[in-house]
Formats: structure tokens, sequence, C-alpha cells
């Protein structure tokens, strides 16, 4: 009995033995950490910071994976800890551990989030760690920003936006400025990722669904745009952005019915944007509703006199029209009826054609315009005016 007693005894005090070895080893991190840190955030000594960060990630490894220590609060503070500065060490040198730099980004995020919900204990610490971490990291990103270093920014801004995550909070202004730097950065499948994320939430009410849309329709992701738009046109049905992003969403995808209703509706909710009327021009352009498209371009005109574009477009559009027109009739047999009302359309399009191209090179000037000015000469010799067609002639050569 004694013997029993004492082997019992012996194997308390072993497996305690054990559990406390198990310990040491979140103890031991923790204090390889805690020289870690000056040496690697206050730039003391990074070749020392390398093999630091190396030690102290054995140990929380150990710790990690034995079932005494492996839900540990505390191990999940210090292995959150310990990751993120390898992935800083691992951005200098990446030859010093098996994982890439995101994927200690990864592990420290991870960590702190599984801990965080583990009690009160270290609660706040790993909440404070996390937003020690966001500040460092909105420093770098507002520093590359200024260094106009824009892919690098996107980055640096995202890792806030992780950052504030893993301790539960949601940053739509990092993530806001991470898809600000991937866009300015061309990075546009990184800016969609980012801007997707805003439209998920609804950020600044319609905002997040116009920009991510919007990049989607410069990826020339046009279904995607559509589907982001029209969601954010029911849940923001009087928001006119998302309206003619919708319309030019439908454009580009050759959906010119699907974007008819939409800018039909958009219309009727603010029937004095000349862009919208302009964007049912081009419409009506595209289904070759060649009067419905000279009204549009009017009425965006007559809303807006120094529309430059919507000068060119009707100029362009009539000097068509009156060419089609006047094909038209050299396709008539002899004395049809139609000629003399075919004629005077295609004349009463020519000069409506003059008329806005002139308006528009006196709104855009002739820099840069020696495509408008041959049109336009064109137009006049059609007309037979030819003091006018010498004129433009005289405009093209001081180009």
């Amino acid at each position: 009995m004694l013997m029993k007693k004492l082997n019992l005894t012996l194997g308390i005090i072993a497996l305690s033995a054990v559990s406390f070895g198990q310990k040491s080893n979140i103890t031991n991190a923790a204090l390889e950490y805690k020289k870690l840190k000056p040496m690697l955030y206050a730039g003391q000594d990074i070749q020392g910071a390398k093999k630091s960060v190396v030690l102290a990630k054995g140990y929380i490894d150990d710790a990690a994976a034995h079932p005494d220590t492996k839900e540990s609060q505390k191990m999940f503070l210090y292995k959150g800890e310990i990751y993120f500065a390898l992935s800083m060490v691992l951005e200098i040198d990446s030859s010093l551990a098996t994982i890439s730099a995101d994927d200690a980004l990864d592990a420290c995020l991870m960590a702190w989030e599984k801990g965080l919900n583990l009690g009160k204990k270290y609660n706040f610490a790993i909440k404070e760690a996390a937003n020690e971490k966001r500040s460092l990291a909105y420093l770098v990103a507002e520093t590359m920003w200024k260094e106009e270093k824009f892919a690098e920014a996107g980055e640096a801004y995202e890792a806030c936006a992780l950052l504030s995550k893993s301790i539960g909070v949601l940053d739509t202004m990092m993530i806001y400025n991470a898809g600000l730097g991937y866009d300015n950065a061309q990075n546009l499948d990184e800016a969609i990722r980012m801007y997707d994320q805003l439209a998920a939430v609804n950020y600044r009410g319609a905002k997040g669904a116009q920009l991510s849309g919007g990049a989607n329709l410069r990826a020339k992701n046009y279904e995607e745009a559509i589907i982001i738009l029209s969601k954010a046109r029911k849940d923001f049905p009087s928001d006119k952005e998302v309206l003619l992003g919708l319309v030019n969403a439908n454009i580009a995808a050759g959906n010119t019915e699907g974007a008819e209703k939409a800018l039909k509706d958009a219309i009727a909710d603010d029937p004095s944007n000349p862009k919208l009327h302009y964007a049912n021009g081009t419409i009506y352009l595209e289904l070759k509703k060649n009067q419905q498209a000279e009204d549009a371009l009017r009425k965006a005109i007559e809303l807006d006199p120094s529309y430059t574009l919507a000068h060119y477009q009707l100029g362009a559009h009539l000097v068509n029209w009156a060419f089609e027109l006047k094909t038209e009739v050299g396709l008539l047999g002899m004395n049809d009826p139609k000629e003399n009302e075919l004629k005077a359309k295609a004349n009463e399009k020519m000069n409506g054609a003059i008329e806005a191209l002139e308006k528009y090179l006196e709104l855009a000037g002739d820099k840069d315009n020696g495509a408008v000015l041959k049109i336009l000469k064109k137009a006049y010799s059609k007309q037979r005016d030819d003091t006018k067609a010498s004129e433009i002639q005289v405009r093209i050569d001081a180009l």
C-alpha cells in the first residue's frame, strides 16, 4: 500500500513537471519576445532580432503543439506577438523560416482572433498588442502613400484592417485606403477585393457599391458590376451615381435594353441631370434610334450649354446620319417622291452637325482636335461652302 501511494504521488509529480515544462515554453517565449522587441522595433540590433525571433518561435510552437497549452490564452497572445515580429523579419531575410512573411502574419492574426474568445485575463493584452501593431502598420502606410509607393501603401493599409479584424473590429476606413492604394497602383484585382468588402457592408451608403461597380467596370467584369450596382439600386433607389453606373455597366456589357430601362428610371428620378440625358443619347446611338439619340443629346446641351462632349457626340451623330440619308437617296428609283424629302432632311442634319462641331471646337479648342477639324471641313464641302472649308483647312495647317 505504501509503495502504491508512493508511485501514485511520483506519477502526479511527474505529470505536474510535464505541465510546468510546457508552461515554461510560454514563459521562455515571452521572455525571448521581450528581448526581441527593442532589437526589432527600435532597430537596435536586426541581426540579434533574427536569432531571437527564431528562438521565440521555437518555444511558442512547442507550447502551441502540446495538449496542455495549445488552448492557452497567454500562448495565443505571445504567438501573435512573435509571429508578427517573424513576418517583419522575413521581409528582411526570407531564409529564416519555412513559411512566408504573409503566412506568418496570417498565423499572428489567427492567434489573436482565437485567443480573444478564451477568457478575460489576457483579453485586454491581446487588443493592446493588435492595436499597437496597427499603429505601426499605419505609419508605414502613410509613409508609402506620401512617397507614392501605392502598392506598398495598399498592403500596409490592408494590414491595418486585418489587425483590427483580428480583435473583432471592422475598420472600413483602412479597407477604403487599401482599395485606393491598390487602385492607384493599377492593381484592379486587389482594389476590387477591397471595394467588394465595402459594398457588402453598405460603406457610406452606396459609396462602397459605386467603388466596387466602377472598378469592376474598368476591369471589364461587366456582369459583376451589374450585380453589385443592381443590388445597390434596390438599397439606395435615389442614388444618382449608382443609377449612372448601372447604365454604363449595361452599355459596356452590350445589354442596351437593360441600359435603356435603367436610364429611364434614372431620368425619372433626376430629369435635370445632363449626364443622364447624354448617356441616354449614347444608348439610342447603340440602338440605331437616330431621332431619339439627337433629342437626348440636345436635351443634355440644353441643360448644360458648355457640355463639350455632348456637342461633339451630337455633331458626329448628325454627320453620320446625314451621310446615311444621302446614301438612301442614291438607292431610290427614278422620280421617287421621297427624294426631295430625304435630301432636305440630309441637308438639315449636316447643318446641325456643323453647328454642333463648331461649338465643340469653340469650347475645346483646335489643339489635339485635328480629326474633328477634318470632319468639319468635309461637312462644309458637302454643303458646297468652299469658303468655310478653306478656313478650316487653314486651321488644320496651323496645328
